[in-house]
């Protein structure tokens, strides 16, 4: 729980009959060995593991599995988030994170990173929108591997976002979009991610 695991599956996929099996592993064999060999014991609050042996802060994993002052200890495992195979060529948009620098009534300062993964060193812009208007692009190198690009740009007049009671909860959408400019007419690959924030000023 909590983490993505990725893994190549090219050189294993035939054109039929493939099979994903996924083995997960005792729980109490895993921890308990971790448990007893600890140079020091990792404390639990008092209602947070209904057990003798408390063995929840040596797992990734939701800790009201191991019980709580509100429910029983029932561990249990599974996969819990869509598992897909994911094929791209060249380059393809890996994730996005936004930022609010300043916030005020007049506007908003945003700085997107997009982290591009590419198979090799090509030209590619980036285009980031707020609603349907372009906030920010940017044309840039990338390397074979993971590369981070910001991309800053402002809103103005922002519907700023409230809490309950002292007006709407405005949410910007941000759609960032990848291109390679350099490819030939009618060849250019396009991706996209979409993002959905809410714009607060501090107090």
């Amino acid at each position: 729980m909590f983490r993505e695991w990725r893994k190549s599956c090219k050189t294993l996929l035939r054109e039929k009959g493939n099979t994903l099996t996924i083995l997960f592993h005792n729980v109490f064999g895993v921890n308990l060995p971790k448990q007893k060999s600890a140079p020091f014991p990792l404390q639990a609050y008092g209602n947070n593991d209904q057990a003798d042996v408390k063995i929840a802060m040596y797992s990734r994993k939701a800790q009201f599995h191991y019980g709580w002052d509100w429910g029983p200890r029932l561990i249990t495992c599974g996969v819990w988030r869509p598992v897909v195979v994911e094929a791209w060529n060249a380059v393809r948009i890996a994730g996005t994170r936004i930022v609010q620098e300043k916030v005020d009534r007049t506007s908003a300062g945003i700085t997107t990173f997009v982290d591009v993964r590419s198979g090799t060193k090509q030209w590619v812009r980036v285009v980031v929108t707020a609603d349907s208007a372009v906030l920010a692009a940017k044309d840039t190198v990338i390397q074979p591997g993971l590369n981070r690009i910001a991309v800053a740009g402002t809103i103005a007049r922002p519907n700023l976002w409230w809490t309950n009671g002292l007006g709407t909860q405005y949410l910007y959408r941000f759609p960032g979009e990848r291109n390679n400019p350099q490819r030939p007419a009618g060849r250019c690959f396009e991706q996209r991610r979409d993002s959905f924030i809410g714009s607060r000023a501090g107090p």
